[in-house]
């Protein structure tokens, strides 16, 4: 469902059901409701839909189709079980041509709900075998109108003869034509599509016998279908009827390229009038298989010279039929006798398959619609950058390395003009590279990362082997990475975006070894972090992160990663640092030991704690109690507790410098106090 019917979904509720409230329930959508209770949602909800129902059918007599699609959403938006709704909004949608690939999902939605209201899935199997011929779906097409029960009638038949010729089954095809003369002598479709598509084999005796009896007997159908007139003349071996067929169609006030091409052929105009004919029809869009044919049959130089001058210049759209099914799958937008803009759908479901926009007739940028993907071309056919939006990702292409491209510009045969006109020429069955090819040319890849709010990662490539990386948020980079082999092995970042980079991330990478550090959702979330993808380099993890937390150019504090929950904090407080640990704290599961070297004995002390409470410490004197603070509860007194004024004056020291340390402060006459900041605790000792 669209944003905008939503919002109108949302706004028109509280007025239908006030509307819905006195207005009667037709009788053939009726149903019977509790009246001596409020009604429970989903039976309100199908009233309405049903009222919905009603209302579209009353507009599609009408022919008010935008009514029908608007109703008929508004519908299936309370209840979406009615095929009956579906259905009305596919028939609505095919008169408001919409693309045929949303009226698809419109009619499977009605067949795959079997709770008919008015309508049967017969009608809705008849549109969407119709469907599935338009999009090249022509075997599938005819499974569903053979598939029981056999739909049977003129509108069936003439579906099955389309597939047929479009198919190429030529005699299956011919068969239907021949029948629907005497099972539908009326219905004119049949013969106007036999002429459409056997113009290219008047010179088979079976097909030149029935076009000459067609031709005899066209007034029983050329009323409704005056195209005949125009295809029939294709046909007839008499001179004068062609010219009277052709008259007869230009006498209704009717115009359009084979009947110009045709009456040029048979002299019935002049070439400088077919020529502004021509030139009119291409402001909406001229047939390039009648352009040519076109230019085939001039011959006076006067003319010629105006076509090759309004060529040369051409400023119109070119269309193409490139798979000759009667449909056009390829259109040209031109500027200056070059195209400018290309949009081709091989499967003729309203969905491009690619579109490509040109610079004097050369592709610069092209779009692969299905795949949500951008090519951007260097010197065509080479690629410069390919956008994948799906994946987001964006490689950049080492110079004329790879060539891809799914069409080819090829030379118009207008040489009678003495001029080069280039069109566009379609691939058939072109696949595009695949990720392990493109990286094999791509210089750098970029992918959108889950680290930061609007953060990317680029990686530099060797042979599709990423080199370094570079993380970005907003355009700004704050982390530079390397790689050894294909894997990260450290990390440099800017933690607060102040220029300085003041942490170091070491990486290490073996899938069965990650998983003693991080569980499978932790690695993923960790590769999208780095690489933007859960499964690029999944099986990395960090080992050890280095801090320079003053930012004087030396580390001064260490986190080292052990596995199994295991870790070890540590800080290097002196002030030359000498690269050996002053204070730690070793974690284990729930469970921590912090441990600082004295600073005057050089010993090692631990810090016993129980419930994650600090109770006594450990050194070569034995273990000592450790008594929290009266007044701070988070500072602790070895043995023996201080005055008030003493604990003020520790913690005002460690306000005024937050971070980890051990040092002595002389604030006892005759004596020394040893102050310790670990984690969330201090500790204090006299002596």
């Amino acid at each position: 469902m669209t944003l905008k019917l939503k919002k109108i979904f949302c706004t028109m509720t509280l007025s239908l059901f006030g509307f819905f409230a006195v207005m009667p329930i037709f009788a053939q959508t009726s149903i019977q409701l509790n009246s001596s209770a409020e009604p429970r949602p989903e039976v309100a909800n199908r009233r309405t839909a049903l009222i919905c129902l009603d209302q579209s059918k009353a507009a599609k007599e009408l022919n008010h189709w935008v009514d029908v699609f608007e109703k008929s959403s508004l519908g299936v938006a309370y209840d979406s079980r009615i095929p009956d709704l579906w259905l009305l909004r596919a028939e609505a949608a095919v008169e408001l041509n919409r693309p045929k690939i949303e009226i698809i999902s419109y009619v499977e939605t009605a067949l795959n709900n079997p709770e008919w209201i008015q309508d049967s899935s017969d009608k809705a199997r008849l549109l969407y075998a119709d469907l599935l011929s338009d999009t090249c779906e022509w075997e599938k097409s005819l499974e569903i109108l053979e598939k029981e029960p056999r739909l049977v009638s003129n509108d069936a038949d003439f579906v099955r003869a389309k597939n047929f010729y479009r198919s190429g089954d030529l005699s299956s095809a011919r068969k239907i034509v021949r029948n629907a003369k005497t099972l539908y002598p009326e219905d004119g479709r049949f013969q106007l599509l036999f002429l459409q598509r056997e113009r290219n084999y008047t010179a088979n005796r079976e097909v030149a016998s029935y076009a000459t009896s067609l031709i005899k007997t066209h007034t029983l159908w050329s009323g409704a279908y005056p195209e005949i007139l125009v295809q029939a003349a294709n046909y007839s071996a008499h001179n004068e009827e062609r010219i009277r067929l052709l008259k007869a169609y230009a006498a209704q006030g009717l115009a359009d390229e084979l009947h110009t091409v045709l009456s040029l052929r048979y002299e019935i105009i002049s070439e400088n009038t077919a020529f502004e004919l021509m030139v009119g029809f291409a402001e909406k869009g001229l047939s390039y298989d009648y352009l040519r044919e076109f230019v085939s049959l001039l011959k006076t130089p006067e003319v010629k010279t105006k076509a090759k001058e309004w060529l040369e210049a051409f400023a119109g759209v070119l269309i193409f039929d490139t798979n000759h099914d009667g449909i056009p799958d390829l259109s040209a937008e031109y500027k200056r006798g070059r195209a400018s803009f290309i949009r081709y759908d091989e499967n003729q479901d309203g969905l491009s398959s690619w579109q490509a926009f040109c610079d004097f007739g050369v592709p610069f940028s092209l779009t692969l619609s299905e795949k949500n993907i951008t090519l951007d071309y260097g010197i065509y056919p080479a690629l410069g950058r390919i956008t994948d939006f799906a994946e987001n990702i964006v490689y950049e292409l080492t110079a004329d390395s790879a060539m891809w491209t799914p069409l080819n510009i090829v030379l118009a045969p207008f040489e009678t003009l003495g001029i080069k006109f280039f069109i566009p020429s379609p691939k058939k069955n072109i696949n595009f590279l695949q990720q392990n090819i493109i990286l094999e040319f791509a210089s750098s890849m970029q992918r959108s990362t889950t680290e930061r709010d609007g953060a990317f990662v680029r990686f530099s490539l060797l042979d599709g082997i990423p080199q370094t990386s570079v993380y970005y948020q907003n355009e700004i980079p704050y982390a530079y990475g390397f790689f050894e082999n294909g894997k990260l092995q450290f990390r440099s970042v800017d933690i607060d975006d102040d220029g300085f980079y003041e942490l170091t991330e070491i990486y290490d990478y073996n899938l069965s070894n990650a998983n003693r550090y991080l569980s499978i959702v932790e690695q993923q979330k960790l590769c999208e972090d780095l690489f933007g993808s859960k499964e690029m380099l999944l099986g990395t993890y960090c080992t050890k992160m280095i801090h320079d937390s003053n930012k004087d150019g030396r580390a001064d504090s260490f986190v080292e990663f052990l596995g199994n929950g295991e870790r070890i904090i540590s800080w290097d407080i002196d002030v030359e640092p000498d690269g050996e640990w002053d204070i730690r704290s070793i974690i284990r599961g729930d469970s921590q030991i912090d441990q600082f070297i004295h600073p005057v004995s050089k010993e090692e002390i631990t810090i016993k704690n129980e419930k994650g409470k600090p109770v006594s410490i450990i050194s070569s004197l034995g273990e000592q109690a450790v008594i929290q603070d009266e007044f701070f509860t988070n500072l602790f007194w070895i043995e023996k507790p201080q005055k008030y004024e003493i604990s003020q004056q520790v913690m005002n020291y460690f306000n005024l410098s937050p971070a980890q340390g051990v040092s002595i402060l002389n604030i006892i006459e005759n004596k020394r106090l040893l102050v310790v900041h670990i984690g969330d605790f201090y500790f204090g000792e006299i002596f």
